[in-house]
């Protein structure tokens, strides 16, 4: 408890001894109007001498005067500033917008409820030691620890909203970004199957429903484009296809049918018209892209590779998803 109260020649900066005989130093220094309501602000600080309290009042008159003078919501939490980062990412699609929720899932459950202005590189530090561990629920998953790529990940997407809260002046400095993490293994050389692996494959998933989309795989188009490929962006007329569900705008682009992919997709499409006729309503949406799964429940892309592997088997086959362009070159050769 305080017990005495003195000035100490310095305007803002008073001395206050408490009844052990311990002596503070307590700033109170005018931080300017609220740009919102127009009331007057004041922070307030103690410090152990008048040393340090003449330091940093200076420092925060500096801030002031530089209009970086950090005033914010104490109140806000760590999951308020996620989902307030989140609902302003406009622009992201859909299932982005799904994968930025669940990784930042972890963080909410591990720190939502800390203060963002209280949140410290150790609290960062537990999460990551928690979700190396195992301790951290994965989403889907209970007691299994998530891999250096997803830990990554996550922190990152926590960094991502604590660096808008320093853009915003209501953090001074992102401890996420201070935080080591683990190391990435080193990536496997995924080599792409030889001429005589590709004609193998081709000849083992020939009387698949989807062979069509096997082909278009094997001509360079990536996982999502193929699977998001509609009908009315190819024209067997004029054996071409236009490629619109990319991720990047750079990614759009026309490619001409080959020989081969022209029949087989004919064919494809007469099989899905057949198809469709017999579900009747219950084929809603799928009939529109040239990979549908049954009934209109269309593939994710999640589940393609786990789609390849149950189709392959293990011993003659090394599993590649089929989805980049060294694919097309091996495919001409076939």
């Amino acid at each position: 408890m305080e017990v005495q109260r003195a000035p100490t020649g310095v305007k803002g900066i008073t001395k206050i001894t408490y009844e052990s005989g311990e002596v503070r130093y307590r700033v109170v220094v005018d931080a300017g109007p609220d740009p919102k309501s127009g009331k007057r602000r004041q922070l307030t600080f103690t410090r152990r001498t008048l040393k340090e309290a003449k330091s940093r009042r200076n420092e925060t008159l500096v801030e002031r005067d530089k209009g970086t003078l950090v005033m914010a919501d104490k109140t806000l939490t760590v999951e308020q500033a996620c989902e307030t980062w989140l609902a302003g990412k406009r622009k992201l699609a859909p299932d982005s917008r799904r994968t930025y929720r669940e990784e930042l899932k972890q963080v909410t459950r591990a720190l939502g409820a800390v203060p963002v202005q209280s949140l410290t590189k150790e609290h960062v530090e537990q999460l990551v030691d928690a979700m190396q561990d195992g301790t951290a629920r994965r989403i889907g998953r209970r007691g299994q620890p998530l891999s250096p790529a997803s830990i990554k990940m996550v922190v990152g997407r926590l960094a991502q909203v604590l660096d808008s809260q320093v853009k915003q002046g209501n953090l001074a400095r992102n401890v996420a970004r201070l935080v080591e993490l683990p190391e990435l293994p080193k990536r496997a050389d995924h080599k792409a199957w030889t001429v005589d692996e590709t004609r193998q494959f081709l000849k083992h998933v020939q009387s698949d429903r989807l062979f069509a989309c096997w082909l278009l795989s094997l001509h360079g188009l990536r996982r999502h484009e193929v699977l998001g490929l509609a009908w009315d962006a190819v024209d067997l007329d004029t054996e071409t296809l236009n490629v619109r569900k990319s991720k990047t705008r750079a990614g759009e682009r026309e490619l001409p049918l080959t020989p081969v992919l022209v029949p087989t997709l004919k064919a494809h499409r007469r099989q899905l018209t057949k198809e469709r006729l017999v579900a009747g309503e219950a084929y809603v949406v799928g009939d529109a892209l040239v990979s549908p799964a049954g009934n209109s429940c269309d593939i994710s892309c999640e589940g393609v590779e786990d789609f390849l592997r149950g189709l392959l088997p293990h011993e003659r086959f090394r599993v590649l998803v089929p989805h980049l362009d060294p694919f097309a070159d091996v495919f001409l050769q076939c």
